[in-house]
């Protein structure tokens, strides 16, 4: 049984996954320069030569562990999603997609199913006393 509070935060982890999704986008590879002491077929004598480069590996760990917490949300909101699909009442059902899925308002909800907004919210109360 999923409690009122979990439903709650429904909404902040579709903003969260977005927010990380947009992080993974974003995330830019780190460039390094360094230089190394050398010599090339053109240059025969020992000098000095600047190198440049991608930090792969801290880039690949950013990436993974980002991938890693969205996946971990992911499966939260797959486990409320299932949750309220099985929920029996087609009203409630679709009061609780509403309200926690799609951030609509008692209000809003009151008005999509011609009930004033008190009446849905005690409907949702009801449920969870229940």
């Amino acid at each position: 049984m999923m409690d009122k509070k979990q439903l709650e935060s429904l909404r902040m982890l579709y903003i969260e996954v977005d927010e990380l999704a947009g992080d993974i986008i974003s995330l830019k590879p780190k460039v390094v320069i360094d230089s190394v002491t050398g010599s090339t077929p053109e240059r025969p004598d020992k000098h000095v030569i600047p190198i440049k480069g991608i930090h792969m590996e801290e880039y690949i760990h950013l990436q993974k562990k980002l991938a890693q917490k969205t996946r971990k949300l992911l499966k939260q909101i797959d486990k409320m999603e299932k949750w309220i699909d099985c929920v029996e009442d087609s009203e409630l059902r679709t009061i609780f997609r509403l309200r926690y899925q799609k951030g609509k308002t008692w209000a809003e909800i009151g008005q999509s199913l011609g009930y004033d907004r008190r009446t849905v919210a005690r409907k949702c109360d009801m449920f969870f006393e229940n």
